[in-house]
């Protein structure tokens, strides 16, 4: 009986240290919200932590590209209508377009009429929205548009 009574005693204790041990890393969450000093915990360097601070106003961009046919029809250029996975567009086009790379809108139109074509593309035009998310609210701004229109079009 007495061994019985000891395995009990045993498993209580045991599930007790461990539920202890749980409360103390939750309780220990609300260290920082006390404290708050930069580098406090070591996880703080951690490159996801590292700047783990109060928001600021958050910035982002909504990007369309079009490119206008012989016949004047304007087109998206997405994945699904360029064959290209959005990786490669952006990797190797819109994002050199972006930062000013005059020759990634003329490398994208050269690409986009290789493939067979009834009618071919003529131009191609990039236009950003950037947004502005702060407290205060909402700010949009359009920034003026890039296009590319090859020397040799007949447009």
């Amino acid at each position: 009986m007495s061994n019985a009574m000891e395995a009990g005693f045993l498993a209580r204790r045991r599930r007790t240290l461990i539920s202890a041990g749980v409360l103390l890393v939750i309780a220990l969450h609300a260290v920082p919200l006390l404290y708050p000093r930069e580098g406090f915990w070591p996880i703080m360097q951690w490159s996801m932590y590292r700047n783990s601070v109060a928001p600021g106003p958050v910035f982002t961009r909504v990007r369309t590209v079009t490119a206008r046919t012989k016949s004047g029809k304007v087109e998206p250029i997405t994945e699904t209508t360029s064959g290209l996975s959005i990786f490669v567009l952006e990797r190797d086009y819109f994002r050199p377009w972006m930062k000013g790379d005059s020759t990634a809108p003329s490398r994208l139109l050269k690409t986009l009429n290789a493939q067979p074509r009834q009618d071919p593309l003529v131009d191609v035009k990039m236009e950003v929205t950037k947004y502005t998310v702060s407290d205060s609210g909402i700010v949009t701004e359009q920034l003026p548009p890039t296009a590319f229109q090859p020397e040799d079009s007949n447009e």
